[in-house]
């Protein structure tokens, strides 16, 4: 089964217009453990087009049907304390391209695996931290 990022997309927008609006925090807890949820998943990946884009210092990828993910990088980032591209060692995850600093795409692809990897181990983390602190 694979991961289907527009439900995640759209629940990452849903996590933002229930903070904003302040409704009950436990829709806004449900909302973003499901999120969590859903990215710790063995199955999950992004779901980027097959060819690679290699410049001098680079690989870029680019999500399936030229799609972003603005509030799931959005989402990402702020339960990480960080900014958007999110950077895990050598990859940046964006909203609507993954740059990884490595020219080989073989090595590239190999990259990517393994901060997609650390990615979902970072806001797996997280989940117990947002459950405890309450604060959002």
């Amino acid at each position: 089964m694979t991961t289907d990022f527009s439900d995640l997309e759209k629940n990452s927008t849903k996590f933002f217009e229930l903070k904003r609006n302040k409704h009950i925090y436990s829709e806004l807890e449900k909302t973003a453990v499901g999120i969590i949820d859903q990215i710790s998943s063995p199955e999950f990946g992004f779901p980027i087009k097959e060819e690679a884009v290699i410049s001098d210092e680079a690989t870029s990828y680019v999500y399936e049907n030229n799609l972003t993910y603005p509030n799931l990088l959005e989402f990402i980032a702020e339960i990480l304390h960080t900014r958007i591209p999110v950077t895990v060692n050598n990859t940046k995850f964006g909203p609507g391209e993954i740059i990884v600093n490595v020219v080989n795409q073989q090595e590239a692809n190999q990259e990517l695996t393994s901060c997609t990897k650390e990615l979902q181990k970072l806001v797996y983390a997280k989940k117990k931290e947002f459950l405890q602190n309450r604060s959002y």
